[in-house]
C-alpha cells in the first residue's frame, strides 16, 4: 500500500468533528465529520483519529480498528507535514444512523503554498461509511483507490 493511500485513510477516516450551533441534518453531519477528519490528520492527532472510527470498523484489505490505527500512527510518524484537499462528490443517507461519502482528495506530503491541483500531490477516491451511535458518527468501513482526476 503506497503511504498516502494509507495517509488518505487516516485524514478521513479519523477526527473530530467541529460542533455546530444550529440545527443540523445528517448530511451537515457528515460533512462537518470529513472536515474534523482532516484537521485531525493534518494536526498528527493520532488520538483524534482513533476517536472517529467505530470499534468494530473492518475493510476489503482485511483492516480492524487497530490496524488502521496504527496504520495512521506509522504514517504521521513517517511525514512531518500532511496536506489534504477534499472534494465531496455525494453524500448517501442509508438510514438515519448510516449514511456513505464519496469523495476525491488530494493528499500531499508536505505543506504547498499553491492549489492542490497544481502540486505534486497523490490523487485518491474514497468510499467512507459512517455509522451513528449516540449522536457521534463513526467510521465502519472505508474503500479508496488511486485516482488519475485531479
Amino acid at each position: 500500500m503506497r503511504p498516502f493511500a494509507a495517509a488518505a485513510m487516516l485524514i478521513f477516516a479519523l477526527a473530530v468533528a467541529p460542533g455546530c450551533q444550529r440545527d443540523v441534518g445528517p448530511d451537515d453531519e457528515v460533512r462537518a465529520w470529513i472536515r474534523g477528519a482532516i484537521e485531525a490528520a493534518e494536526r498528527r492527532d493520532v488520538g483524534d483519529l482513533r476517536s472517529l472510527i467505530a470499534s468494530d470498523y473492518a475493510d476489503g484489505r482485511g483492516n480492524d480498528k487497530t490496524a488502521l490505527v496504527n496504520y495512521c500512527r506509522f504514517l504521521i510518524l513517517q511525514h512531518q507535514t500532511l496536506r489534504v484537499f477534499a472534494d465531496v462528490e455525494q453524500i448517501e443517507l442509508l438510514s438515519p444512523v448510516w449514511a456513505r461519502a464519496t469523495l476525491r482528495a488530494a493528499l500531499a506530503g508536505r505543506e504547498v503554498e499553491q492549489a492542490w491541483w497544481e502540486t505534486q500531490a497523490d490523487f485518491y477516491r474514497f468510499e467512507l461509511e459512517l455509522v451513528a451511535a449516540d449522536g457521534e458518527w463513526r467510521l465502519i468501513r472505508a474503500d479508496w483507490a488511486r485516482s488519475a482526476d485531479r
